[in-house]
């Protein structure tokens, strides 16, 4: 079935569910996900206004800003498939206004987030985002409106992993200087560095879990260091702790390509 025939397909399912079970199945929803670690370690929620046919998820938006948690809601950008996203500092009904498509959007009043800012701050166990859809399959697919809204978002957020930094410092007169060489250039340097994190997904089509999961960064791991930085000792370093981080939460195995590294480090490199 194309999608165009099953986002009507869907609409017509969803506009024929009893309000009553639907609110039921809703309020079950967000205390699942209140309950889990997903919810509980969440320092950042990236929510949404829900539409009439979609889960409403504001006791999940509410009870994050109960617990002080930073709760950020989306706001389209006029003519465009993109989407901003902004503080709700206490009351989700005052801060928000209908806006385009009739979906409450936050007000005028509300400060913009820096998405650099916040993926530079905080880790992505930190990070929660919901997001709407028509349906979602047991494979992790997700059926959207077809405006494109969460996809390019998505595309955005994965080019945001501010975790690495490049360690080449540019001159005047346009050449390289490896900074590892002169360390005095450390803290200036800032030449390009690539931020996306790539991902692939291998599910299991019986259960739908995930079985494999291989990550790309470009940020050089050390895997040996030298006498006077760490003793001689062998690490994993950072792509070892990304395989240990998601087997632990996944249960999948997990292999890390590097990226076209260079002179890109880990952020918080010890050089």
């Amino acid at each position: 079935m194309e999608k165009k025939e099953l986002r009507k397909s869907m609409k017509e399912i969803l506009s024929k569910l009893d309000p009553v079970s639907k609110a039921f199945e809703s309020c079950g929803r967000c205390v699942s996900f209140i309950q889990s670690q997903y919810f509980k370690s969440a320092k950042v929620i990236f929510g949404f206004m829900p539409m009439n046919d979609e889960l409403d998820i504001l006791p999940v938006l509410r009870e994050a800003l109960n617990q002080e948690k930073i709760v950020l809601l989306p706001r389209i950008i006029s003519g465009t498939n993109k989407m901003e996203f902004f503080y709700i500092d206490k009351d989700i009904n005052a801060e928000t206004v209908k806006g385009e498509f009739g979906i409450y959007e936050p007000s005028s009043s509300c400060r913009k987030a820096d998405i650099s800012k916040i993926c530079t701050e905080y880790s992505g166990c930190e990070i929660s985002l919901l997001v709407p859809g028509l349906a979602f399959g047991k494979d992790n697919s997700r059926l959207g409106r077809g405006k494109s809204f969460y996809d390019s978002f998505l595309s955005e957020l994965a080019s945001k992993c501010n975790e690495n930094r490049n360690r080449c410092y540019r001159t005047a007169d346009n050449r390289g200087t490896f900074t590892p060489h002169r360390r005095e250039v450390v803290p200036v340097a800032d030449d390009f560095a690539d931020k996306e994190l790539g991902q692939l997904f291998f599910f299991d089509s019986t259960n739908h879990l995930p079985l494999y999961v291989i990550g790309n960064y470009a940020a050089h791991p050390l895997a040996g260091h030298s006498p006077g930085l760490g003793g001689l000792r062998i690490s994993a370093d950072y792509p070892g702790a990304f395989r240990d981080y998601i087997t632990a939460n996944t249960g999948a195995e997990c292999m890390f390509i590097s990226g076209a590294a260079g002179d890109m480090v880990p952020a918080e490199d010890e050089l």
